[in-house]
């Protein structure tokens, strides 16, 4: 049992009402010599690309998407609607090479989305959970932000 020791000899910044109440010696948490402190996790940008056959499907899924993201705190950007890929194929009804040309033409068309979010890459996988119904493709791309260098002119 020693004696009390001033607060400037405990690390503590001295206050009128006492060194415990300082601001600055609140948010003191004590930690072990050499323990490292808790990093930042980086936020990621990550941008999601869906596309589909069925514009139901396909936005249903979006707003699964963008419903669980803001649940869970993150700033979501879209659904952003791409243009619409429109492939035909023309080709003749009968199978023989006699008789009328008739033509047949067949369409598929293919929706996309893109929804963009900041999050941690870990969080990918959580938010990625989401029951994607059949015949909606997904891609999901991590953007790693990189601190940006200025270079040098040469004169």
């Amino acid at each position: 049992m020693g004696y009390p020791q001033p607060a400037a000899a405990q690390g503590l910044v001295p206050c009128a009402l006492g060194p415990e109440l300082h601001p600055r010696n609140m948010a003191v948490v004590p930690t072990k010599k050499g323990a490292a402190a808790p990093e930042e996790v980086a936020v990621h940008k990550i941008r999601i690309k869906l596309s589909s056959r069925e514009v139901t499907k396909l936005e249903s899924v979006c707003s699964k998407l963008k419903k669980k993201a803001l649940e869970r705190g993150f700033p979501v950007a879209g659904p952003v609607r791409l243009p619409t890929k429109q492939m035909e194929i023309t080709t003749r009804k009968g199978p023989s090479g006699e008789g009328t040309n008739t033509w047949d033409t067949y369409t598929m068309r293919i929706h996309s989305r893109i929804v963009e979010l900041s999050a941690p890459v870990s969080e990918v996988k959580t938010l990625t959970a989401v029951d994607i119904e059949a015949g909606v493709l997904v891609d999901v791309k991590v953007i790693l932000r990189k601190r940006r260098r200025h270079k040098r002119k040469a004169f």
